[in-house]
């Protein structure tokens, strides 16, 4: 039993909300930031009052599934379950409901195929959004609405797992800042009386630099490699060798700690654990005789550290931590004992997050496969087969649904024709 196919601006046209709630009510204000790639979850939820929308705007309401034509690639989909006001970077698609299912629809715009698709597909290179025209008439696979919903049914079960684990995640990226504070007290208050020292005394800032196209081939690591929040390197030695760059950068080793000056709110600091060369938007600190690496990395990444750099830096687009300013501030240093305490401590918690992101890794890589599965028949191909005799009656209602509504387009484009 195959699927019928039709293009998307078909099946489910751009349409707004007829819905106005109030003047004066307070309605639910979506832009594109708010939204989590990949997943479509809300984060930093606005609301403010209706009266106040934009002129770029328009109403959206349950009915919608709202899609992200700039920087596809970024995937940022949301299948909304109230009334809003949203940009118009996103699109309102309007699913046909005897036709397509809202969340089917969701997940399919979501799925590395439509990506890879959408991420091809764009028009402009500093702000690439997709080819609207491409979009409408890209084909998009038509199961039985039955079939739809058993793969929405099944992948809300993946998406739960998924959100579970990366709750798990969110909590273990805590346990560093937790421990710091457990074993030395909060650096503002000083609550331990430990002795101070400015930053700048606490590391060597000397750099070596080198031009990337001549000389020794060394591993190569850029912000992209450091995970933010953990500063887990996110490649292995021979992966970064593998990574071919020109240009200057710094020389690193396993004594250094690299803090991402770049863009401070992310958070990128990292424990090197081979010698190699660094991106310039990374700086090498060599921590002085009498402080450990494993606490010097801790306090930068501390929130208060961390909001203190992003207060102060540098540029706007491109904001970069002012590294003097940084290097003036004042930070209780604990005894050596204690600081060796602290990075067994940190070690073991350390390879617990390691094993956590492993898992979130494999759980994710599922996920994609689920998604790559679902859109070609393969996850309900053995429920298809045996509900064949239960669907064929739907498939029949649902070409006859197809054929008006072709119908009725080629009407449209007729008259449009005949008026031109």
């Amino acid at each position: 039993m195959k699927w019928l196919h039709a293009p998307i601006g078909m099946v489910a046209p751009a349409q707004t909300s007829s819905k106005r709630p109030p003047p004066g009510s307070e309605v639910w204000q979506l832009s594109l930031d708010q939204i989590e790639s990949d997943t479509g979850r809300i984060v930093d939820k606005k609301t403010g009052p209706v009266d106040l929308a934009g002129p770029s705007t328009y109403f959206f309401d349950s009915g919608n599934v709202l899609y992200s034509k700039l920087r596809p690639y970024l995937n940022k989909v949301v299948c909304p379950n109230e009334v809003g006001i949203a940009s118009t970077e996103l699109v309102p698609l309007r699913p046909r409901e005897k036709l397509l299912d809202r969340r089917y629809l969701t997940y399919y715009l979501r799925s590395p195929g439509f990506v890879n698709f959408a991420t091809v597909t764009v028009a402009g290179v500093k702000m690439p959004r997709i080819i609207m025209n491409k979009f409408w008439n890209h084909q998009i696979p038509l199961p039985t609405l039955s079939e739809q919903r058993r793969i929405v049914e099944i992948l809300d079960q993946a998406d739960v797992l998924r959100q579970q684990r990366r709750a798990a995640d969110e909590k273990a990226k805590r346990i560093l800042p937790a421990l710091f504070y457990h074993m030395f007290g909060d650096p503002t208050t000083n609550p331990m009386g430990w002795p101070t020292r400015k930053f700048s005394e606490l590391f060597s800032q000397e750099k070596t630099a080198i031009d990337g196209s001549a000389g020794k081939e060394l591993p190569y690591l850029g912000l992209e490699h450091i995970e933010s929040d953990t500063g887990r390197i996110l490649c292995s030695e021979a992966e970064a060798l593998a990574v071919k760059v020109r240009g200057l950068s710094f020389c690193f080793g396993p004594q250094h700690v690299l803090y991402g000056k770049l863009r401070p709110y992310l958070n990128k600091v990292a424990l090197p654990s081979f010698e190699g060369r660094c991106s310039t938007e990374l700086v090498p600190l060599l921590p002085a005789l009498g402080v450990s690496r494993e606490f010097l990395a801790s306090y930068l990444r501390l929130p208060y550290v961390v909001n203190a750099a992003v207060a102060t830096s540098k540029g706007a687009r491109m904001p970069r931590t002012d590294m003097d300013l940084l290097m003036a501030m004042e930070v209780p240093i604990p005894y050596k004992e204690c600081q060796r305490a602290f990075a067994i401590t940190c070690a073991t918690a350390l390879n617990t997050i390691e094993k956590n992101c492993d898992a979130s890794h494999s759980l994710e890589d599922i996920s994609s496969i689920l998604l790559h599965r679902a859109f070609t028949g393969e996850l309900t191909a053995k429920w298809r087969e045996a509900c064949k005799e239960e669907l064929k009656a739907e498939m029949e209602d649902q070409n006859k649904a197809l054929a008006e509504l072709a119908s009725r387009s080629s009407g449209h484009n007729r008259k449009r024709s005949a008026l031109s």
